[in-house]
């Protein structure tokens, strides 16, 4: 399954502590990258955001090698969420994420690079 169909299958793969992405595509102005990820945690959910240089291009699409924008390691947590429904709430309020763009952690990157593909649209939005 490439996108998750419902916030269920969402949750069924966080009760097998794997995570949910959702690329959101690039900030504007700037030469950098973002998307989101649902963590299992203790039967709860974080959600981080991942924001990333965008130095990739059509034979280097590894986003998840990508130098972070702060110079850190790893996304910023925004916060712990009762459900996957809540921290989906969230996302689509604060970051206009939509219920069918949620795949499977180790997916983000072949969204990245249909938006190479695409010539790096903005706003991006994935073609379900």
């Amino acid at each position: 399954m490439r996108y998750f169909a419902t916030v269920s299958d969402i949750e069924a793969a966080l009760r097998r502590r794997r995570s949910a992405e959702q690329f959101l595509g690039g900030t504007e102005g700037q030469a950098q990258v973002r998307w989101l990820e649902l963590r299992p945690d203790s039967g709860a959910c974080c959600l981080y955001v991942h924001i990333v240089q965008d130095v990739g291009h059509e034979e280097y699409l590894d986003i998840y090698g990508f130098p972070y924008a702060d110079g850190g390691d790893e996304g910023r947590c925004l916060g712990t969420f009762a459900s996957a429904q809540d921290a989906i709430a969230f996302c689509a309020s604060e970051f206009s994420a939509a219920l069918d763009g949620w795949v499977n952690q180790g997916v983000t990157q072949d969204d990245y690079a249909w938006y190479v593909h695409q010539g790096r649209p903005h706003p991006w939005r994935p073609v379900i």
